[in-house]
């Protein structure tokens, strides 16, 4: 059988003298012996000087979908030959394997993104958005009228003044003076040793309340008589005041006093 003849099943070209098809596993040398079937020994091969053109072989319905092959073709049986067994292999020519397509490689797949879902606003309706701005100006309606209170209570509308006083200490008496006093400097001696430069000055209200608070100055004077000074600063105007100096008792003064004196204020003490 020349090597340039074509399968006579499927057109596909024989490879040199190898017994077997690539495409369909005829048997060749039974097809030559006459013990191949019928409708394959029908068909006859091209001659050697002109084999089919290549397209003839790129078309031929079994290279993409080879059929398959009887399973004594396949495999042919050790026993006695059938018509369509072939006869014991050469020495030397083997089977080929059917052509298989290689297993495409596992891809890697990607894990899918989860998306975390979205937390979706509430939406605000028109009775609920007029609720919250009613409570938003109820708020700041209590916040504006606590603070106003508060302000109320801490004087600050209320007209503030400075008192200006001073305190005179009298000696009458001789034999146990209550003044001493060193050049143009003098201060309380005897019964009124407590009365001298920076002792307390404490101004109140009516309830005790500490309005303001100062200390007196340097006497000076004469020994019958030493004046002391002093100023009490951002006075607010009140009903009623008390002032104090030291622990000598309280002298009281109303509103009315105090602006008929001009915020001026005349202490005395002694004997």
């Amino acid at each position: 059988m020349s090597a340039s003849r074509l399968c006579p099943r499927c057109g596909t070209p024989r490879i040199g003298y190898f017994r077997w098809c690539r495409n369909c596993r005829l048997d060749f040398d039974a097809l030559e012996a006459g013990t191949a079937p019928a409708e394959t020994r029908l068909v006859s091969a091209p001659p050697v000087s002109a084999p089919p053109p290549a397209p003839a072989v790129s078309q031929a319905p079994a290279v993409s979908a080879p059929p398959q092959a009887p399973a004594a073709i396949h495999a042919p049986p050790t026993g006695a030959p059938s018509a369509l067994s072939a006869p014991a292999a050469a020495p030397g020519i083997s089977q080929a394997p059917p052509l298989s397509a290689p297993a495409a490689a596992p891809g890697i797949s990607q894990a899918p993104r989860v998306e975390q879902p979205g937390i979706a606003p509430t939406p605000v309706t028109g009775s609920r958005r007029g609720w919250i701005v009613l409570g938003a100006v109820t708020l700041v309606a209590i916040v504006g009228l606590f603070g106003f209170l508060g302000i109320s209570s801490s004087d600050v509308f209320t007209s503030h003044h400075k008192i200006s006083g001073t305190l005179t200490l009298l000696n009458s008496d001789t034999n146990s003076p209550s003044v001493t006093s060193t050049g143009a400097v003098c201060q309380g001696a005897g019964p009124y040793g407590d009365i001298a430069a920076g002792n307390g000055v404490a101004l109140k209200d009516a309830d005790g309340k500490l309005l303001a608070i100062t200390s007196l100055g340097v006497g000076s004077g004469s020994p019958t008589s030493c004046v002391f000074g002093f100023t009490l600063k951002d006075v607010p105007e009140v009903p009623f005041y008390s002032i104090e100096v030291g622990r000598r008792g309280q002298a009281g003064y109303t509103l009315a006093d105090m602006k008929s004196n001009d915020w001026t204020l005349a202490l005395s003490m002694g004997k």
